[in-house]
């Protein structure tokens, strides 16, 4: 079984849209307080599912698969990040939790 964070589709966009390229590599360049408001938000989820000993994933679209995890790379360098895609289909997914479009406002 897979434990799940999923993001609002707006921002998951929000994410991709943001991503600029340079010569050390792509970046993900949004507002520091979107970027709080998202880290805040998935603490929050993953402390929760750490405390019933469960070990969340991110669950994405492919397209932005890469970028999310850019984003969170940093701040939670352990917490994978999949594709709908990469779970095979016989595989249980439990949702913990969805990061709203709320972090934009």
């Amino acid at each position: 079984m897979i434990y799940a964070i999923t993001f609002d589709p707006k921002v998951e966009q929000m994410v991709v849209a943001a991503r600029q390229k340079s010569d050390y590599g792509t970046k993900i360049a949004l507002r520091p307080k979107t970027v709080e408001k998202i880290n805040l938000a998935l603490s929050s989820i993953v402390e929760k599912a750490t405390g019933q000993d469960r070990e969340p994933v991110v669950l994405t679209s492919v397209s932005s698969r890469l970028h999310v995890r850019r984003l969170l790379e940093t701040y939670m360098p352990e917490l994978h990040v999949l594709s709908f895609a990469e779970v095979a289909s016989k595989i249980e997914v439990k949702s913990l939790g969805t990061i709203t479009d709320e972090v934009l406002l």
